[in-house]
């Protein structure tokens, strides 16, 4: 689900890339171009769409950055020139390698359509799991999308297929959900990836209620699927209750399962067979999404479960949703289906590539906290293109008086001083910052550009 668009890219050294960034048009700000594809021989590359050469404002549409030389360009950025850091502040931000899977992407013969509702499906099952239980189905704010694992999960799938970028991005939703700066989930990545993983293998099939209770619970290792099911629920055979045409059994069955976990307590319990045993058997009360209540009230210990409830309702299709998950699953499923342009630009805060060099070199969430962001308390990164995930920040909500009348100045300046002490430590080893790049600085102040090392004599 890519939309193609004709890009003139042209490479770019450090002294030009300011102009461009701030739309001042000037041919002798770049090195070479235009050319129809990125060379991969520069640090950094910029593309304008075909036509662009407007007489005073043309601005860039995507900066493609080298992976070997994202370090050094991302602290030179910051340490010298912060008003361009981060650069996803100006356009969408791309790695070398990021820009390989899309072309591979539009290259790969693509089978069947991806079904966008059942993935949505699955994000509204954790959304419910991630926020308050308190909160009915119908004023679920359908934000709470973006701050959802599975949803760059399911953009993944959408725009580039393939086992590559899906294995890709769950690593780096692993990475984000141990740094220390995020609020942490009520739900582990490790819990989610067989949701996905099943979803995956199942993706499309047509089945009812029982059958996709069957599937999840009695599903073959290899991945075939029982369809039509045959013979009873092994897992769920103590309560036949849940089959027979009386609801209000099928309700008695369900409280008697949930009473049973209880007394199982959490220390004897396997959450995640518990969660999707809890799952099906609120899925089989209403043969559909009509008992979810029952699900959020009676099961807050289990959280997965309502995740593993939005797969049944996936697989179950549009016939199994009751008024409320009908209506929210397709509003969600809008916004997975929005179709990807390179250069459109994004709801992310930060590319990937600047999250991840951030993250290695400063240990605090105050330099977070100082980047512009749409949301106050949350930042959002886009991990792969066209893939965002937002997260809550690990700040107090309301910070004390005298931290609020801080500037995003001096929030800045720890980030700026660590990021200049590293880059002295690597020009005394490797000359990485030529002289022609040291700050300007006032009169009577002293430089903080590092001295280059002297050469030693000639003897005669």
């Amino acid at each position: 689900m890519i939309e193609p668009s004709p890009l003139q890219w042209y490479s770019v050294d450090r002294r030009g890339l300011p102009k461009l960034l701030y739309g001042e048009w000037d041919p002798t700000a770049v090195s070479s171009g235009p050319r129809s594809e990125p060379s991969g021989r520069s640090f950094a590359e910029v593309a304008f769409t075909s036509g662009h050469a407007r007489p005073f404002y043309n601005p860039p549409e995507l900066v493609l950055i080298d992976d070997r030389e994202a370090i050094e360009l991302l602290a030179w950025l910051a340490a010298y020139v912060p008003e361009l850091f981060p650069l996803s502040q100006f356009c969408r931000v791309l790695l070398r390698s990021e820009w390989d899977l899309l072309v591979r992407a539009t290259q790969r013969p693509r089978g069947t359509s991806m079904r966008t509702d059942q993935w949505a499906s699955v994000v509204l099952g954790e959304s419910l799991a991630q926020g308050s239980r308190e909160v009915p189905l119908s004023e679920i704010p359908l934000s709470r999308a973006l701050g959802c694992f599975t949803f760059p999960v399911a953009r993944v799938e959408s725009i580039f297929g393939g086992i590559q970028a899906a294995d890709l991005v769950t690593d780096r939703l692993l990475t984000l959900e141990r740094d220390s700066r995020v609020h942490s989930r009520p739900l582990a990545v490790r819990e989610l990836k067989p949701i996905w993983d099943t979803l995956r293998v199942a993706e499309g099939a047509t089945m009812d209620a029982l059958s996709a209770v069957a599937l999840l619970l009695d599903g073959s290792p290899d991945g075939s699927l029982p369809l039509p099911m045959r013979g009873p629920i092994r897992s769920l055979e103590r309560y036949d209750g849940l089959f027979v045409e009386s609801i209000e059994e099928r309700v008695r069955s369900f409280r008697s399962l949930v009473d049973n976990v209880a007394r199982m307590g959490p220390a004897t319990s396997n959450p995640a067979e518990v969660g999707r045993i809890l799952a099906s058997a609120a899925f089989l009360v209403g043969r559909g999404t009509s008992h979810l209540f029952l699900l959020r009230r009676d099961t807050p210990e289990f959280p997965a479960a309502l995740v593993w409830f939005g797969l049944l309702a996936a697989l179950a299709g549009p016939r199994s949703w009751d008024l409320d998950w009908a209506r929210a699953t397709k509003s969600m499923e809008r916004m997975l289906r929005v179709r990807f342009s390179p250069p459109n630009v994004g709801e992310s805060d930060l590319s990937w590539a600047e999250f991840d060099w951030m993250a290695r070199v400063v240990d605090r969430v105050e330099p977070f906290v100082a980047l512009p962001r749409v949301h106050q308390l949350a930042i959002t990164i886009e991990l792969l293109p066209g893939a965002p995930c937002q997260v809550r920040l690990a700040v107090a909500e309301n910070p004390p008086q005298h931290e609020s009348r801080m500037t995003s100045v001096e929030r800045n300046s720890e980030l700026r001083t660590l990021i200049k002490q590293l880059l002295e430590i690597a020009v005394k080893s490797n000359d990485l910052v030529e002289k022609d790049f040291a700050v300007p600085v006032a009169r009577g102040t002293k430089a903080m550009s590092p001295p280059r090392p002297k050469k030693p004599r000639r003897e005669t």
